[in-house]
């Protein structure tokens, strides 16, 4: 159950507050500066949460000293598809005067600290706040707003009182953020504690308006002992870009700044709401009880969603719906009065599922015009993911020829907790001017995006069912090309098997770290693989011939380090599983690092062409293995290359 701060208001009441301003007080001793930490962050920027983890810190340890504005703006900040609009009209012009070059970045009071510009990285941001805190300030703030929950009107009174000479361009800044609104957060992790229990990320002090424009209202006089007094009312609209304005989560800010730039000091404080004669305020819970599994083998489902009085007074009527894959809503009507605590469950007809990936998303609301919500975080609700998978016969082939990105891929479904995964070829990012395709023979691959993902992020490629019930050499066999960001980087690929619809899984391949390189160490950009970075993976799965309605599914999981890239992706029956059918022979290399000889173990290798390249891919030394399996590398200066023998590659060292 939620605590509001509101009060009910007679016309008595409502001369009253008239006068609240008189009675707001702002101290006349002089005081230290407090500090306005603007944070410039987006819903795409995988270390976003940590930077609001950091300046959550900052106020934690001055509570009544620190005011956080967080700007949504920039590339990361971007929508994608159904994904919510948190940016303002403001927010590119504040990010424009800081001089960032990356997100997050953050502002202290738009001080310039060292060189030129206001933006600072989020490792500075600690130390900059202590530094502000410690200087004086000719000017002391304090502020309220009150909000009337019927006419949704704000009223917001500032005082401000010099106690020195200010400067004659001082401005007066009055924003109104809102927080608990609930989205999407890539990288969600490095900030756990505003991870909702339904996987979104909760965000806070998120700037909504300035109430003042976009830099301010002039003060007319700035001298020693001035007190000014500001009364500013806005009537909040029902959302901003689609995205409610809940009136019941509101802030305000108020700062004063030198011009546009240097803030003196901030002050900031939670709306309070002005509950009319007549009204109450009410509340919804919502939780998902759709009773059809979430899964991977669904036809359909029968969307129920249970609803919560979660308030303290009684709730006469409402709707409940659901939408399906951001479609149409589909409403229920409930006429039955729900007690204070009470909860009923409100079922919709069953539903055909034809998508691969389908959601369900639930809402409620509440249909008196005397019964107001004024939070609405908790009336959603969204099930897992039901993949409604077809079948993809005997057997699947796939060189990422034809398809325009990864979600162009129709024999698959891509789930992710924040690993990117990307079909890309010859030109689509700078200075990829060769074939991305497995041992440059074709345009295109798949890549696991780990150069930009944060450590723990996931991807699941999931393919359609597939018939191993007949049929011989059944396998999964692919590409795939790696390399490590530094030594430590872990990146890690694996493929995993299920026989009864994704309930369990099976690991029947891992690739992780240094032993899934193929190429040397890649710390000055994206890895792109060259034709020796390949290596080819050959799964045998013929324990698993004779059964039917088999899952196969790739998981890439990010280290942070760089990217893999995957291709030519074939199983199902008649897979070239068997050494004679694919000319692929395991083999090991030692001693690595080597000084003069190195030698190979395995089978049949005698008389096979091996190849040595280095870190730029260029062909180095090509020859026939003799009988002793050994090549002589004395000649090779000292650094690391690729060693390939009939399409598998393996990292050389050469001291």
């Amino acid at each position: 159950m939620k605590n509001y701060k509101f009060t009910t208001l007679s016309i008595v009441g409502l001369l009253a507050f008239s006068s609240m301003n008189a009675q707001l007080t702002v101290d006349t001793s002089p005081q230290k500066k407090n500090v306005v930490l603007e944070e410039y962050t987006g819903i795409y920027c995988g270390y976003c949460p940590d930077g609001h983890k950091i300046a959550n810190q900052v106020k934690q340890a001055n509570p009544n000293d620190v005011v956080l504005i967080n700007v949504h703006t920039g590339s990361f900040a971007n929508p994608n598809g159904s994904d919510p609009d948190f940016r303002t009209p403001f927010g590119s012009a504040l990010a424009g005067q800081t001089g960032l070059t990356g997100y997050p970045a953050g502002t202290v009071n738009r001080h310039v600290f060292s060189g030129s510009n206001t933006a600072l990285s989020r490792s500075a941001w600690q130390a900059s706040a202590t530094t502000i805190l410690g200087q004086d300030s000719y000017v002391n703030m304090a502020i309220e707003g009150s909000v009337n929950v019927q006419t949704r009107v704000l009223t917001v009174n500032v005082k401000a009182y010099y106690t020195g000479n200010g400067a004659n361009n001082n401005k007066i800044n009055v924003a109104l953020l809102q927080s608990k609104v609930e989205g999407p957060q890539s990288g969600s992790a490095g900030n756990p504690s505003q991870v909702l229990p339904n996987g979104n990320y909760e965000h806070n002090h998120m700037l909504r308006h300035l109430i003042t424009g976009q830099w301010g209202e002039a003060i007319d006089t700035t001298t020693q002992g001035t007190t000014v007094t500001k009364t500013y009312t806005y009537t909040i609209p029902a959302d901003l870009n689609g995205v409610a304005y809940e009136i019941g989560n509101l802030e305000v800010a108020a700062f004063i700044t030198e011009g546009q730039q240097e803030i003196i000091t901030g002050v900031d404080a939670d709306v309070t709401l002005d509950v009319p004669a007549g009204v109450s305020i009410i509340d919804f819970e919502s939780t998902d009880a759709t009773d059809a599994a979430v899964g991977y083998c669904n036809t359909s489902a029968t969307p129920k969603l249970t609803v919560k009085n979660a308030g303290n007074n009684v709730i006469s009527s409402f709707k409940a719906s659901y939408s399906l894959n951001d479609g149409t809503k589909v409403y229920e009507n409930v006429s039955t009065p729900l007690a204070v605590g009470a909860s009923t469950t409100v079922s919709f007809p069953v539903v055909n599922l034809t998508d691969m990936v389908n959601r369900f998303e639930f809402g409620v609301e509440g249909t008196s015009s005397s019964e107001i919500e004024v939070t609405f975080g908790n009336n959603s609700a969204r099930t897992g993911l039901f993949l409604n998978l077809g079948s993809l016969g005997v057997k699947h082939t796939e060189s990422f020829e034809d398809a325009s990105n990864a979600g162009d891929l129709e024999k698959c479904a891509l789930t992710s907790t924040g690993l990117s995964v990307y079909v890309l070829k010859q030109g689509d990012l700078q200075n990829w001017n060769t074939k991305l395709g497995a041992y440059e023979q074709s345009e295109k691959a798949m890549m696991f995006h780990n150069y930009a993902a944060p450590k723990g992020s996931k991807v699941y490629v999931t393919y359609e069912k597939v018939d191993f019930s007949a049929g011989v050499d059944h396998g999964f066999v692919f590409d795939h090309a790696y390399a490590q960001y530094d030594d430590s980087s872990n990146d890690e690929l694996s493929v995993r098997i299920s026989e009864d619809c994704g309930a369990n899984w099976t690991n029947v391949l891992t690739l992780k770290g240094a032993s899934a390189a193929t190429g040397p160490l890649s710390s000055n950009g994206l890895f792109a693989p060259k034709s020796a970075h390949w290596r080819k993976n050959i799964i045998d799965l013929t324990s698993y011939s004779g059964k039917s309605d088999l899952m196969i599914q790739i998981v890439g999981t990010s280290d942070y380090g760089n990217n893999f890239w995957v291709d030519n992706v074939t199983f199902g029956e008649d897979a070239p599983i068997s050494v004679n059918e694919n000319n692929v022979i395991d083999y090991t290399v030692f001693p690595n690092p080597a000084t003069d000889f190195v030698n190979l173990k395995g089978e049949n290798l005698q008389g096979e062409t091996f190849k040595i390249f280095d870190v730029t891919g260029k062909l180095i030394k090509q020859n026939t293995l003799n009988n002793d399996l050994r090549i002589d590398v004395s000649e090779l200066a000292a650094g690391v290359y690729s060693l390939q023998v009939k399409g598998q590659s393996s990292r050389l060292i050469v001291q």
